[in-house]
């Protein structure tokens, strides 16, 4: 075009074609495919500019939709008409200026999603439910007076060992992993997460937890946490691909961290500590038994020896988990005969248990993944009601 046209921004490409924009690519400029690279994000906020290229200017955006010497006077102040030049210098300046604010918005969304991949690594919204039990013993073993700032190391040094120890859980099952549809999709299997990166990263929070706890509460919680590591990543995931008692063995590191947690308090362990540890390791029987029946197909897919794949009918898996439940009601007393429970605790207590336990009949009865959902979801609820029953009660005693 000539003259007063020129200053309009072509729609079309060299070739009378109308321009085509992709994910990953706008227009058709002359350089490499590289030099056209534009996030979604970019896409979208350029989409609403009028008058504005979706690539930006310069080394980001080549020379836009319409080729170099077809440009749009804005690009440069020297091009097109004179009376055009002064104000195409101006949106040139405006360009630059919206093109580097929204790299520096793909930038930031980019480690926002790297952000999140390194949270599915470390599992982190089911080691909150871990967490809730270290404080519990720290707080239940602190007596009368909490050092808040030592809660808070605990915490974290807990929690960044637990964390490592998930991430190497998942560098080692990255193949079963891949082979199961329930967890296909985590960083590693699913290709986001590199094995080497999983393995680093995993180890280095695994030292920092175990050293912070060391630093901030004594030697003995920072033996606990290392044990747990080790018992969770070096016994209990291997023992997955070899003996159904694998559920009995995975038990044992995931009952330890109010353990930990009162000891980091303490120094040492007491008997409140062994009662929090009786009463997470038998929760943890229906837990597991109820994960294994619903996603037994997929445990069965990825080669694990579960019970619920050597059950064919889930009788026996069944009953197992009816049976731990009621062995659960006297464990949740343990507490009381410790010192730490009242009346207040039991009746929480006892009500949970009971409504732990009907859900376990119905699943005797019915053998199905719904009931066994059930039964695994009201897990998920009896446990936090019992711990904030047992701090209700030694709160307000």
């Amino acid at each position: 075009m000539a003259g007063g046209e020129g200053a309009r921004v072509p729609r079309r490409g060299a070739a009378g074609r109308p321009l085509r924009l992709s994910s990953s690519r706008a227009g058709a400029g002359p350089g490499p495919a590289g030099d056209r690279h534009v996030c979604p994000l970019r896409l979208r906020l350029g989409a609403g500019l009028p008058g504005r290229r979706v690539g930006l200017p310069g080394p980001l955006g080549a020379h836009g939709a319409s080729g170099p010497g077809r440009g749009d006077p804005g690009l440069r102040g020297g091009d097109g008409p004179a009376h055009l030049r002064g104000r195409g210098a101006g949106r040139g300046g405006e360009r630059v200026m919206s093109g580097l604010r929204v790299a520096a918005a793909c930038a930031g969304s980019a480690r926002l999603e790297r952000l999140r991949e390194y949270l599915a690594l470390a599992k982190f919204p089911l080691h909150l439910l871990v967490l809730a039990t270290v404080a519990c013993g720290y707080g239940l073993g602190s007596a009368e007076r909490v050092s808040w700032a030592g809660l808070l190391g605990t915490l974290l040094g807990a929690g960044l060992t637990a964390f490592g120890a998930a991430a190497w859980n998942q560098f080692l099952e990255r193949e079963p992993d891949a082979r199961m549809r329930r967890t296909m999709n985590r960083p590693l299997p699913a290709g986001r997460i590199r094995p080497a990166e999983a393995l680093v990263v995993g180890s280095l929070w695994a030292l920092a937890g175990v050293g912070l706890l060391a630093l901030v509460a004594n030697a003995a919680s920072a033996a606990i946490a290392a044990a747990i590591f080790l018992l969770y990543v070096g016994v209990y995931t291997p023992l997955k691909r070899i003996s159904t008692l694998n559920t009995l063995v995975g038990a044992v590191p995931g009952a330890l961290p109010p353990v930990l947690g009162w000891t980091a308090a303490t120094g040492a362990p007491g008997h409140g500590a062994w009662s929090l540890f009786a009463i997470l390791f038998v929760w943890q029987v229906p837990h597991l038994l109820a994960i294994a029946w619903y996603a037994r197909e997929d445990f069965a897919r990825a080669g694990f020896r579960m019970l619920s794949v050597m059950d064919a009918d889930g009788r026996l898996t069944s009953r197992e988990c009816l049976l731990f439940t009621l062995v659960l009601l006297p464990a949740s007393m343990l507490p009381v005969v410790a010192g730490l429970g009242g009346a207040l605790y039991i009746a929480v207590a006892v009500c949970a248990g009971l409504g732990l336990t009907a859900g376990a009949v119905r699943f005797v009865r019915e053998r199905t993944p719904v009931q066994a959902r059930r039964v695994f979801w009201g897990t998920l609820a009896y446990l936090p009601l019992v711990l904030l029953g047992l701090w209700l009660d030694w709160i307000f005693r």
